[in-house]
């Protein structure tokens, strides 16, 4: 009985020591887990911030371009408006133009008319200065045939 109490405190005592040594291996493991979970929180906690900042980044360019968009929109009202603008200014021109070519078709046919009357008029005032000078050579052979009789 000695013997066996003898090898069972020695086998307890060898299990003591296995058992120190697994308690030891499995508290190295639970501060190594411990502090890889204490990075992985602050990794996550790292992402965390970084989604909140590339979140709000993306919210921020995203009222931004809606601000562009509503600003190209409202410049290209705008220029729409101007292009109406400069149709109807053109369509009153080509209108204007229109007119002064019909005034000037107008102009041109009385000027070739008031030509062909002052043509005219040279020709009768010639026909009527030789009718002249023909009847001043009647008059005045009749006041020579007058003076001599």
């Amino acid at each position: 009985l000695v013997q066996q109490l003898h090898e069972l405190h020695q086998t307890s005592a060898a299990l003591e020591e296995e058992h120190t040594a697994a308690l030891d291996v499995l508290e190295s493991a639970k501060v190594a887990t411990e502090k890889e979970n204490a990075s992985l929180r602050e990794n996550v906690k790292q992402m965390s911030q970084d989604q909140d900042v590339l979140r709000e980044t993306i919210d921020e360019a995203r009222t931004h371009a809606e601000k562009e968009v509503v600003a190209w929109k409202e410049k290209l009202q705008h220029s729409q408006i101007e292009c109406e603008k400069l149709e109807k200014q053109l369509a009153m021109a080509d209108e204007k133009l229109s007119d002064l070519q019909t005034l000037s078709d107008h102009a041109t046919s009385e000027k070739e008319g008031l030509v062909q009357q002052l043509h005219e008029l040279h020709q009768t005032s010639a026909a009527l200065e030789e009718e002249h000078t023909a009847a001043l050579d009647v008059l005045e052979s009749a006041k020579v045939a007058t003076e001599k009789e």
